[in-house]
């Protein structure tokens, strides 16, 4: 897929293809990802630990939605899984 789009794997990615970013609780984080994983949605399984990953780096990715969308997660490096980004994915 020549033309797939690139989901941006760093807050500054985001930036960078013109997106917004939002820092979330920690709780608004984490139904963001239940959410996802009740609707099935999960593309990469479970977030990934922030303890692992650099600061600004995705640690959570739902699955694209009918109107071309899907909702990223990135690591803010303190409290964990908590920058919000929705992208285009098609």
């Amino acid at each position: 897929m020549a033309d797939a789009v690139k989901i941006p794997q760093t807050v500054e990615e985001a930036h960078q293809q013109g997106y917004a970013t939002e820092r979330k609780t920690l709780e608004e984080a984490q139904a963001i990802m239940r959410a996802g994983a009740i609707a099935g949605i999960l593309r990469d399984g479970p977030h990934r630990d922030c303890s692992t990953l650099p600061p600004n780096h995705k640690c959570w990715e739902g699955d694209c939605d009918p109107s071309g969308w899907k909702e990223v997660l990135f690591c803010d490096g303190t409290q964990g899984c908590t920058i919000y980004a929705k992208v285009r994915c098609r």
